[in-house]
């Protein structure tokens, strides 16, 4: 019984230090709920003739592109996320949308992965959000891999 405590006592704290790493990394992160975007600057990215991918996604990759109202749409649903979540859970796929997004009057680089998720570089500073939900999945080549 005392071992069965230990352990519940153990997995609560566990829980906590979670939730407390996740609250900072929200105010880490910029905010992308009233996020701009430049639609002229956002363009396709393809670098499949260096890092192919399955002969399955090679159609996928090829055809999917975002366009400025999609992103707009996505931008807000978008969470931040540490990198090594982006490592474990998601394809980093050899294509992207590159452009500039405006938020509170701050330029940022973006780089959005068909594999769902977003990359934003600032001066000093670079963040990582995905998009987890699988109502978005259509959006993007594919979504986060739970090994499902």
């Amino acid at each position: 019984m005392k071992l069965f405590l230990l352990c519940c006592l153990i997995a609560a704290c566990s829980l906590l230090n979670a939730h407390k790493a996740s609250a900072q990394t929200d105010k880490t992160h910029p905010s992308l709920k009233k996020a701009e975007l430049r639609a002229e600057s956002l363009t396709k990215l393809s670098v499949m003739d260096k890092y192919p991918v399955e002969p399955e996604l090679t159609a996928k990759c090829k055809t999917w592109s975002l366009n400025a109202a999609t992103v707009l749409k996505l931008l807000p649903l978008a969470k931040p996320v540490e990198v090594n979540v982006i490592d474990a859970s998601y394809n980093t796929l050899p294509v992207s949308m590159e452009g500039i997004i405006v938020i509170n009057g701050k330029e940022w680089k973006c780089s959005i992965n068909a594999g769902s998720f977003i990359w934003l570089y600032g001066d000093k500073e670079k963040y990582v959000y995905a998009w987890n939900n699988k109502s978005l999945d259509k959006y993007f080549v594919t979504g986060r891999d739970l090994g499902e």
